[in-house]
């Protein structure tokens, strides 16, 4: 019975494994040509066992949250609620480990580990192609917005509603680390339609290596806020926002005030791979964010709500701060709907069909 539900776990996520595969041997690749120092490259080792501690550390508060729960429904006595409680949780995490969910989060989770090697080519982008698109998508932008750059429209609207949106904007641009988390490991270790599963995982993987890594590098750009940093010769369109950002940051949004000084220092410290790494078209926060609101669609309408809630905040938050341009999440958008569109017709032909087919617990 194990071998039988990690050999179909295996089935499932084989052609993802040797997609993954390719993408790590592409950046490998690249890192050679460009002769990557080695003792930056291994930076990403660290980024490696994050990502294991932080599946593990959600797993452990999904643990905990079962027991919890248990605890506050049962009835009876304090010792009483905790014995029902702790039977409860022991039986639950038996069947969950002797289930085909366990295997199915232990043979897909490695491949978040491939997904760590876009911080190595994210990196690499300035290298392989500099960046000179900033110009095309800032024009594009007023031309799109009726001949004003959006962030004209969004920052004196906000403002304006004085309901310290700056702030809000501030910490669900942070949240949205904690989001993608969330998200994922609930695919990873609870979803039981394995359809819907794979979907997901197959669009977040891709989402980072085609959008984040092939798009990025095809479209090299800084975003709005670093316009005046590396296009010095020409005319800034965001001085306006930028000295807005500057004379707010460390009052109202000092985490994105923050990451702004570490982005740019990051720039222009002269290593080749950082931890992050400046790239603006198309943007990742809106793609994933808008990948949950697909994925969430699948779920229920209240997952529905609060995903589209959370997208349009971080889509409005990356035009507020300057990070990205409109356009940029307008493509992510456009990209990962593609995505999402493709991989269900593929996976539909793989299990003929069968949309939904149940994982047991």
């Amino acid at each position: 019975m194990t071998q039988d539900r990690f050999g179909d776990a295996w089935r499932a996520y084989k052609p993802l494994y040797i997609v993954a595969m390719i993408y790590v041997l592409a950046i490998l690749a690249e890192t050679v040509i460009f002769a990557v120092p080695f003792n930056q490259f291994m930076r990403v080792g660290w980024a490696m066992l994050l990502v294991t501690f932080k599946c593990l550390l959600l797993l452990a508060a999904m643990s905990i949250w079962v027991f919890a729960h248990r605890f506050a429904t049962a009835k009876g006595s304090f010792e009483e609620r905790g014995d029902n409680a702790k039977a409860y949780f022991m039986a639950t995490a038996r069947a969950y480990a002797k289930g085909e969910l366990f295997a199915y989060a232990c043979v897909g989770m490695p491949v978040l580990y491939a997904i760590n090697f876009f911080f190595i080519q994210k990196s690499l982008i300035a290298f392989a192609n500099p960046y000179s698109w900033d110009p095309a998508l800032a024009a594009w932008d007023k031309l799109l917005h009726f001949g004003r750059y959006p962030h004209e429209f969004v920052i004196p609207a906000a403002d304006s509603l004085n309901l310290g949106l700056s702030t809000y904007f501030d910490l669900v641009y942070y949240v949205w680390f904690v989001v993608l988390y969330i998200g994922l490991s609930y695919n990873l270790f609870l979803d039981t339609q394995r359809h819907r599963r794979l979907r997901f995982y197959w669009c977040f993987f891709l989402s980072w290596a085609v959008i984040g890594s092939a798009m990025a590098l095809a479209f090299s750009s800084v975003g709005p806020l670093f316009f005046h940093d590396f296009y010095p010769g020409l005319g800034d369109p965001y001085a306006g926002l930028v000295s807005h950002f500057m004379a707010h940051g460390e009052t109202e949004f000092p985490i994105a005030n923050y990451s702004r000084t570490l982005l740019l220092k990051w720039a222009t410290n002269g290593n080749m791979v950082n931890v992050n790494a400046l790239s603006a078209m198309p943007s990742l926060h809106v793609a994933i964010s808008w990948l949950m609101v697909l994925y969430a669609w699948q779920i229920g309408w209240r997952s529905t709500v609060a995903a589209s809630v959370f997208c349009v905040s971080i889509f409005f938050a990356s035009v507020y701060f300057g990070f990205h341009y409109a356009v940029d999440g307008y493509v992510s958008i456009a990209a990962v709907s593609l995505l999402w569109w493709l991989v269900g017709k593929l996976l539909d032909r793989r299990y003929k069909g069968d949309a939904k087919p149940l994982i047991r617990l």
